[in-house]
């Protein structure tokens, strides 16, 4: 769970210094080890109940941080 709360720190510190390049890396590596992208989940830090707990611990109401992400791609493309 400490590589998955790592990306999203990074994420975010990288929006704050204006490097839309590494907030997108770091957003896309989120969704490909959390399964989040479609595809099965390859990477060795994959837990699937860390990333559910991650999805949990990022909930506000009806938004979901997969939604945040899309939203931030989208933003970032």
């Amino acid at each position: 769970i400490l590589y998955a709360y790592n990306l999203v720190r990074i994420a975010f510190l990288e929006k704050e210094t204006g490097s839309p390049k590494g907030e997108l890396a770091a957003w896309e590596e989120l969704e490909k080890t959390g399964g989040w992208s479609g595809n099965e989940p390859d990477s060795r830090y994959y837990d699937i109940e860390a990333y559910q707990q991650l999805l949990q611990n990022f909930r506000s109401q009806s938004i979901s941080l997969v939604d945040y992400i899309q939203y931030r791609k989208n933003e970032l493309m």
